[in-house]
This record gives C-alpha cells, sequence and structure tokens, in this order.
C-alpha cells in the first residue's frame, strides 16, 4: 500500500460523520481551557494538591493529537482494515493521561484476560491447558473504542475502580455531624463513588450552603438516586439559602425523612420548601425548627436551650396551621411534621432523644432513692 491509497483510506474514514467531527481551532481552545479551569476547582476542592496540578499543567505549548491507522494485515493481505491510533504526546492531555494511568494499572496488571503480546500468549499456554482437540478462536470488533458512547465507558470504569477499592461494600450511612468538616472532607465525599449509595447522610453544626456550596450540592445530586434520610440540623441555613436548598432537595425523589431543626428559617421560607416537599412522592416524615419570626429580633443563632424555649407559643401555632394547610390542600396529609426542640424524634418511643434521656435519667434517680432508702429501713 503506498502512501495515496493510505491517505485516501484515512480520509474516507474521517470523513463518517457519525464518528468523526471537524472542529475550529478555537473549540480546542474552548477544551483546553476548561481542562484548566477544571484543575484549578479541583485543587480548590481539595482532590489534588498544588504540586499534582503544576505536574498536570506542565505542557505549556501542546500539541494537537495526531491519529494514523495501523493495516491489520493478518485479516487481509490485499485490502486490510485499519486500526485507529491517536498520537496524544505532546498533547494538553499528556500529563493527565500518565497520572491517570499510573493510579488505575495494576487494577489489570494482574488480570489473567490481559495479554500484553504473543510471548506473554507463550507463556499462559502452558501444558495443563493444551489439549489433542484444542482449536484457537479470535474475536475481532470493528473500531471497538470510538463504538462505546461516553458516558458507558466512564460508568464501567467508576464501577472497576469501586470493585478494586480498599472498602468492597457501598457506604449506605454517613452520620458526621459537628465534626469539623473541611474542604478537603467534603470535596472526598462528593466524589466519592459511595455517594451514590447513601441512604441515610447526617451533616448537622456545618454551615454547608455557605462554606461548601458547590461540594454539598453535588453530594446531593450523586445520592438523589438512594437517600431516603436526610439531617441538617443548626446549618446556619436562613431564607437567602431556600433557593439553593429547594434546587439540591427536589432531585431526591426518594427521600422518606428530613430534619432540619435549629436553622433560622422564617414563615416565608418554610413556606417556600413545604410546597416543595408535596412534590417529594416518598417523604413521610419532616421536622422543622421554629420559625425565625418567634424569637426575639436579638437572638443569635446557633441557639441555647433557654432561648430554644423562649419562643412565642401562639404565633408559632398558627404559622404551623398554615404549613399543614399546604399539605393538606395538595392531599399530602400522609407527611407527618413536627418541630421538637430538643433532640430528633423518634416514631418507635415516641419521643425525641433528649425527653428519652431525661426520663432514664429520672428512672435511674428514682430507683436509687427507693434503694437508698430500702437501705435504710434494713438499718
Amino acid at each position: 500500500m503506498d502512501n495515496i491509497q493510505y491517505e485516501g483510506k484515512i480520509n474516507q474514514i474521517l470523513r463518517d460523520e457519525t464518528r468523526y467531527a471537524c472542529v475550529s481551532r478555537n473549540e480546542v481552545n474552548l477544551a483546553y481551557h476548561k481542562i484548566d479551569t477544571r484543575l484549578e476547582d479541583m485543587v480548590y476542592e481539595g482532590n489534588i494538591d498544588k504540586k499534582t496540578h503544576d505536574y498536570l499543567i506542565l505542557v505549556e505549548k501542546p500539541k494537537i493529537p495526531v491519529i494514523f491507522r495501523i493495516p491489520k494485515i493478518h485479516i487481509n493481505l490485499k485490502n486490510p482494515p485499519f486500526r485507529p491510533i491517536v498520537s496524544a504526546d505532546g498533547s494538553e492531555t499528556t500529563t493527565l493521561a500518565k497520572f491517570v494511568d499510573t493510579k488505575v494499572k495494576h487494577i489489570c496488571v494482574n488480570k489473567k484476560v490481559i495479554l500484553k503480546d504473543s510471548w506473554d500468549l507463550l507463556r499462559e499456554l502452558t501444558s495443563d491447558l493444551y489439549t489433542e482437540n484444542l482449536i484457537f478462536v479470535t474475536v475481532d470488533i470493528a473500531d471497538l473504542f470510538s463504538s462505546i458512547p461516553y458516558s458507558t465507558g466512564m460508568n464501567m470504569f467508576e464501577e472497576i475502580v469501586f470493585k478494586n477499592s480498599p472498602l468492597k461494600t457501598p457506604l449506605q450511612v454517613l452520620d458526621v455531624a459537628n465534626c469539623c468538616l473541611t474542604h478537603v472532607d467534603m470535596a472526598y465525599l462528593a466524589n466519592s463513588l459511595h455517594s451514590e449509595h447513601l441512604v441515610e447522610l447526617d451533616l448537622s453544626g456545618h454551615s454547608v450552603t455557605e462554606l461548601f456550596p458547590s461540594t454539598f450540592f453535588k453530594l446531593l445530586n450523586r445520592a438523589s438516586h438512594t437517600l431516603k434520610r436526610l439531617t441538617l440540623e443548626e446549618c446556619n441555613i436562613g431564607d437567602g439559602q431556600i433557593n439553593m436548598m429547594i434546587l439540591g432537595l427536589v432531585s431526591c425523589r426518594r427521600l422518606q425523612e428530613f430534619r432540619f431543626i435549629g436553622n433560622p428559617i422564617s414563615s416565608r421560607g418554610l413556606k417556600r420548601l413545604f410546597n416543595m416537599f408535596i412534590g417529594l412522592p416518598q417523604l413521610q416524615y419532616v421536622e422543622f425548627p421554629v420559625p425565625r419570626e418567634c424569637y426575639p429580633d436579638d437572638v443569635t443563632y446557633p441557639l441555647d436551650e433557654t432561648t430554644l424555649s423562649s419562643y412565642d407559643r401562639n404565633k408559632y401555632e398558627d404559622i404551623r396551621a398554615e404549613l399543614q394547610l399546604i399539605l393538606v390542600h395538595a392531599n399530602r396529609e400522609d407527611i407527618s411534621v413536627s418541630t421538637p426542640l430538643f433532640g430528633s424524634f423518634d416514631p418507635n418511643i415516641h419521643e425525641t432523644s433528649y425527653e428519652l434521656g431525661v426520663g432514664m435519667l429520672q428512672s435511674f434517680k428514682d430507683a436509687l432513692a427507693s434503694f437508698v432508702t430500702s437501705l435504710k429501713n434494713v438499718n
């Protein structure tokens, strides 16, 4: 095959618009810019450190990758099909490819289905594999990589990485309430493969919408298909964050319980949330805070125990009735709502954790008093 025939075959292949598309230099530059921006975001989110970032952007004047094809003469000597090869050496993604390769190549190295070359095949063909009627069969897939949709390939890649991670079983319950989470921690949670399997999530005590807006909503989005119980108590969520909260929660179609007491939200903000709640088909239970206007104007959050119980009860009951009416008009009386001031309500014992603790403490005191009395009577 001479150069003219080779170039003709290459051009014929590249004209296949179902697999290839012409792009302008401007589109290429925009793609480079997206890569650089994403790498900067990864540093900010704590996914990579500054040293790694500097290595990944090491290519100062990237080249455009070059495609060429190797004739597969073992299939047809006279009119061989081509195997496409893209040489990306020196391109924008050169260092990225090397970085990813060092992180995942250990997964494939020891797989029995992987053969490096013909010599590797011969090493595998030991005497115990050979039989008298042994027949070699080869399967050739035309344009394998260009036939796999990008999303399908990425999903399979994530699945393989997950199966080879130290934690084999998906994490379903994550309680990190009042744990002083950092940007790095939230970035890890949001990007972890386990986030797609979460059933219960508690981030109480963290200003998630203020400190970690992007990673928090990414975490909610990734967990939206499995999340059933969400707790965001004392997260400093006010009326200014209601829009963001609605955007984050509206995709959580399997949510059954939502607790967000201790947040400075007014009745107006609560009404907007309740109008969103009626669209969550599996929601059964909601714990909402005492509306902000039921407290004096000069209170600060988080509220101490004395301030917490010093609210306008008449105003609270009026607002609660309005919120309940939203559910009634939408035929969602199946959603139970409450405002436990001290601890979360446990439907199995019909008490809050605080009330249960007080009850147990009182029972202990009574038992101790009875014991002391009995001792005195014996003496």
